[in-house]
């Protein structure tokens, strides 16, 4: 159980930092009137484009393209097996028998642990 705890307290503090960081690189923690902003001069902006490494770039969009269609996936597969489980648990036979079979496995494990 402590391992498991040390791992969420990991899993939360990296979920914080990057929730941290993300909002602080957003710049929406700031705002400024449209009135006071400055114009970035045309040959500023061509230096810092040019100074981007778009490989880089492009290596983070693809990691987070990948991460937003392995979540489709696993949505899609979670519904559709619901939906399946449901189907099947209309049954009112197949329903039964599974839950007697849920309930000798409950019983028997339920068994062992007194015994120990």
């Amino acid at each position: 159980m402590v391992n498991k705890m040390d791992g969420l307290s990991k899993r939360l503090q990296e979920a914080v930092e990057n929730s941290l960081v993300h909002h602080i690189a957003s710049g929406s923690w700031i705002t400024t009137s449209w009135d006071s902003k400055q114009a970035v001069p045309k040959e500023r902006l061509k230096m810092i484009m040019d100074a981007v490494n778009w490989g880089n770039v492009m290596d983070r969009v693809a990691s987070r393209v990948e991460d937003r269609i392995a979540d489709s996936i696993f949505n899609a597969m979670a519904t559709e097996i619901a939906t399946d489980v449901k189907k099947v648990m209309c049954n009112h036979e197949i329903r039964e028998d599974f839950r007697f079979q849920l309930r000798t496995l409950m019983a028997k494990h339920s068994e062992k642990l007194k015994g120990d």
